[in-house]
């Protein structure tokens, strides 16, 4: 009977403290910047509009994610685009410079947009470079490729 007592409570403390641990990595993570920009594209020769607003959020543990809310149009066809994208990034060097890697997309309900649609996005198969600027103390500059992609705040 004891050692009945002894093992319950010995499992009880191990949930306990699993709890604890996961309760404050997930409440310790701080936002660091988040992006806001709208995005319209016209691709005429494969026949594809795409008009949506965008919120990038970054956190201190090096991750964040990305919300995109829109309509895209591919051949006549409508579509709504209403997902999360969920990613994790890396600095490669001492100059800004980091790695974006793109680990899960979650559909919300009215999301109706192809998977194909985003190529490499949603097939995690791509690592993106990105360059984090820092333009006042509370602006930053994300540029991808080379080219301002968007302006964040913290």
């Amino acid at each position: 009977m004891k050692k009945n007592i002894l093992l319950i409570a010995i499992i009880i403390l191990t949930l306990a403290i699993f709890i604890y641990i996961h309760e404050k990595k997930t409440k310790d993570r701080e936002l660091l910047f988040s992006c806001d920009y709208s995005i319209q594209l016209h691709l005429k020769s494969v026949k594809t509009s795409i008009f949506q607003q965008v919120n990038v959020f970054f956190y201190d543990d090096n991750s964040g994610f990305q919300s995109a809310f829109g309509k895209m149009e591919i051949e006549g066809e409508k579509h709504t685009i209403d997902n999360d994208n969920f990613f994790i990034y890396n600095e490669t060097d001492k100059n800004g410079t980091y790695t974006v890697e793109y680990n899960k997309t979650v559909k919300k309900f009215n999301d109706n947009t192809p998977d194909n649609s985003w190529g490499d996005l949603r097939n995690r198969t791509s690592v993106y470079y990105m360059t984090f600027h820092k333009l006042d103390d509370d602006v930053f500059l994300i540029r991808g490729r080379g080219f301002p992609m968007f302006l964040c705040t913290q």
